[in-house]
């Protein structure tokens, strides 16, 4: 890979994989349309064999209306007379030649939204990559995510047992909150999840095997009085830590887990962290008197044990999620199928998908007819959205020919590694590198132009 090069969109080879670092105001659109004019003069392309790709259908249409203007305007120069191009006069007549081509073919210029791209892909070579002929695209797929998360929770609260059924009602997790929740991640293929080795550790076990924790509520019972007192009266005590309202709070914890009654994990867990032996001795006055009871000792080994069941809940929490996603991510695709629609995530999968399936053959299609690709907002581009064009394009290394030319293909990356951190918007930094590492050459386009001088 050749990295850090200044970047001429005048100058640079039309070949290869190419990544183009542009911050804003670098003059990222100028360089695209100079590189499409570049390809329909030099190369020989035409509009068709050109894949324009970026992320809105505003900047779409934004794109397109420049192109076709720096198209025009190129038109008009060459026949003016005063292009300032030291050319031939064969060679002046074939880029006229070429650029009234394009004008005039413009309509079917390929320049789409990313899932554009993907929708006619499907549509247009269904049968090589064995896709549905007809579908219809859902614009808002939220009605089907709640459903899908309507009929995940009924099944996994059926099986729950009552203890778990508490947590999760404690948690509030409910199929609203896991609708909104899984609409961040089921478009993010692959997503690989992390769990502690704690995550193996069985909720119900360990409450069944928390000895102290269990002991706990009849410890209490027999020893209310004398250890109230001890908390209440000891003046050794750092009352900034346990100031008297706040104790008696954590006291009246006490007492209803005594008895049985329902007690918010994250209070019991503000209990056995202030009563435990380890606290009430780091918490007592410099040659103050520690309060001292056996029952304190108990709430230190219960503290242990509840520590862990904790662990292993908010473990078992991630998992239901993760069932979740992986139900929401089938079940998108069985019902989709079935009603012969497509959602816009399902558009990427399914095109990805099928570029695994059916491998070289249907990437060489692609590459056959568009040879030549300029990606806008690469910083934008995830894991499977870059999957697809790694796949057309640099699988396709050696052997990637235009259409009508006859001369390598390209393929340009244009985008704000900056702005590749934007998680929240859905770039992916990961992605992002692995699409730096994969070019050939990174370019680097450093000069602002919205830049004022005073």
């Amino acid at each position: 890979m050749t990295d850090g090069l200044a970047f001429d969109a005048r100058s640079a080879p039309l070949a290869g994989e190419n990544l183009v670092e542009a911050s804003a105001g670098t003059g990222k659109t100028h360089a695209i349309t100079t590189l499409y004019e570049r390809l329909i003069v030099e190369s020989g392309a035409t509009v068709e064999e050109i894949l324009v790709v970026t992320y809105t259908k505003a900047a779409t249409a934004e794109l397109k209306e420049r192109v076709r203007a720096r198209l025009l305007g190129a038109q008009r120069t060459i026949r003016s007379g005063n292009s300032g191009l030291d050319l031939p006069e064969e060679e002046l007549a074939k880029a006229s030649d070429a650029l009234d081509r394009a004008v005039r073919d413009f309509d079917r210029a390929a320049i789409h939204t990313i899932h554009g791209f993907c929708q006619r892909v499907l549509e247009d070579l269904a049968f090589e990559g064995g896709q549905p002929f007809v579908t219809e695209l859902l614009a808002d797929d939220s009605a089907l995510i709640h459903e899908i998360a309507r009929d995940f929770w009924r099944n996994y609260v059926a099986e729950a047992d009552d203890h778990w059924a508490t947590v999760l009602a404690h948690a509030r997790v409910h199929p609203v909150g896991l609708a909104t929740w899984v609409r961040q991640w089921v478009g993010r293929h692959p997503l690989r999840l992390k769990m502690s080795g704690a995550v193996e550790a069985d909720v119900a076990r360990l409450m069944e095997s928390a000895d102290s924790l269990s002991r706990l509520p009849d410890a209490w019972q027999d020893s209310r009085d004398e250890v109230r007192k001890l908390l209440l009266d000891n003046p050794s005590l750092n009352r900034n830590s346990y100031r008297p309202a706040r104790v008696a709070e954590w006291l009246d914890t006490l007492d209803a887990f005594s008895k049985g009654e329902t007690v918010l994990p994250d209070a019991l867990e503000a209990v056995l962290e202030r009563f435990s032996a380890s606290a009430l001795e780091a918490k007592t006055k410099k040659a103050g008197v520690v309060p001292r009871h056996p029952f304190f000792d108990l709430v230190e080994a219960a503290a242990l044990e509840h520590q862990a069941i904790a662990v292993a809940r908010d473990s078992e929490l991630v998992r239901m999620r993760a069932k979740f996603l992986a139900f929401t991510r089938e079940e998108i695709v069985r019902r989709n199928r079935e009603s012969r629609t497509r959602t816009f995530d399902d558009l990427i999968h399914s095109l990805g998908d099928a570029l695994e399936r059916e491998g070289e053959p249907l990437a060489q299609a692609l590459r056959e007819r568009h040879p030549y690709a300029l990606i806008d907002e690469f910083q934008d581009t995830d894991p499977a959205q870059l999957g697809i064009f790694q796949t057309i394009y640099a699988g396709g290394r050696g052997t990637r020919t235009s259409g009508t030319s006859g001369a390598p293909g390209a393929v340009f990356f244009v985008g704000d590694p900056k702005q590749a951190i934007y998680a929240f918007r859905g770039a992916d930094i990961f992605a992002y590198l692995e699409g730096r590492a994969g070019a050939e050459r990174v370019y680097t386009l450093g000069d602002n132009r919205r830049s004022i001088r005073q």
